[in-house]
């Protein structure tokens, strides 16, 4: 389990993010599309970053996935004719993609580099990116992001060397330092953020004893336990109004459980915590059969919500639609 201190909140673990190194660790060549990239490496989580255009338009799923040679690609995985661009690199883990702070056109993707510092890749036009950079920091898992546009802020999360949660955040003064947001991970297992519409950074995390918690950040709440059990890298996301009450605000914890099906714990915003758990709906199985933990992300400003895993063929299956029922599992 996580650890617990005063006011619901878990003792300081001791241990920092040291400054990476400059040597090079991902080799980024120059990005190119192509009809189908290689296969994704067995078991490791994808990201997500999804919106619907406000004229109507088609959805839009950016996936990222890091290849069985470590390399990172990323396309839409909602195209009728997918194509996906190679972002090249070599990343220990899965890849995190998010929106650039203020941007629904422009991308961000964060990975744990061979030297186990936090790397990122960025588009600075439609189909122009960056080249991989190095943010530093000493990461024992893959990365999270997650991006508030209403305030201009980008946050990255990762599992540190003591197990606990560390984090770093860009905005318009640039790259903050490396924050100790506490906490005790389970090896192996990666945080999930994702921004509530009040900018408080949500933050869903897998404790030692392999149990589930939420973090609100920006409240009077530390971690606190949502049940469920898991072995891999949890999701959250925001879901924005359901059929039956257009005005309900939930977090959703997606994981994938120890049956392998995929499970979610829904969270009634803004909180409320009045014991041990939170007010909630409990925990729900959608099924399925995993080989890696979960993306997902709602679009901007809805209801409909994309989640993504790895299926027993080393393919990409998805589930997609509005709560509570979501879609069919689907080839993505």
């Amino acid at each position: 389990m996580l650890r617990r201190g005063k006011n619901r909140g878990i003792t300081l673990v001791a241990g920092a993010l040291a400054s990476g190194g400059l040597a090079v660790a991902l080799t980024a060549g120059p990005a190119s599309a192509q009809a189908g990239g290689p296969p994704s490496s067995p078991g490791l989580t994808p990201g997500v970053a999804t919106v619907t255009p406000a004229d109507g338009g088609s959805p839009v799923a950016d996936l990222a996935y890091t290849a069985a040679n470590g390399s990172v690609y990323i396309g839409n995985a909602l195209a009728s004719a997918p194509s996906e661009t190679a972002l090249g690199g070599h990343l220990l883990g899965g890849p995190a993609v998010t929106f650039e702070a203020g941007s629904f056109s422009l991308l961000a993707v964060f990975g744990r580099g061979t030297d186990n510092a936090l790397w990122w890749d960025h588009q600075t036009a439609p189909g122009t990116w960056s080249g991989w950079q190095s943010l530093g920091g000493r990461l024992t898992s893959k990365p999270a992001a997650a991006a508030d546009n209403s305030s201009g802020t980008l946050t990255v999360a990762a599992r540190g060397v003591g197990g606990e949660v560390w984090q770093r955040s860009l905005t318009s003064s640039g790259w903050g330092a490396w924050t100790d947001e506490q906490g005790l991970l389970l090896a192996g297992t990666a945080p999930a953020v994702a921004y509530d519409p009040s900018g408080h950074l949500l933050v869903v995390a897998v404790g030692v004893g392999h149990d589930v918690y939420l973090k609100p950040e920006g409240t009077e709440f530390g971690f606190n336990p949502l049940g469920g059990k898991t072995n891999d890298n949890p999701a959250v996301s925001v879901v924005q109004g359901t059929k039956s009450d257009p005005n309900a605000l939930y977090a959703v914890a997606f994981v994938r459980g120890t049956n392998n099906a995929l499970w979610t714990e829904l969270v009634t915003l803004p909180l409320s915590f009045s014991g041990p758990a939170p007010d909630s709906a409990g925990w729900k199985s959608y099924g399925g059969a995993l080989t890696s933990g979960v993306a997902a992300q709602t679009q901007i400003g809805g209801s409909f919500t994309y989640v993504f895993g790895l299926g027993t063929d080393n393919q990409f299956w998805a589930r997609i639609g509005g709560w509570p029922t979501l879609g069919p599992w689907q080839h993505a």
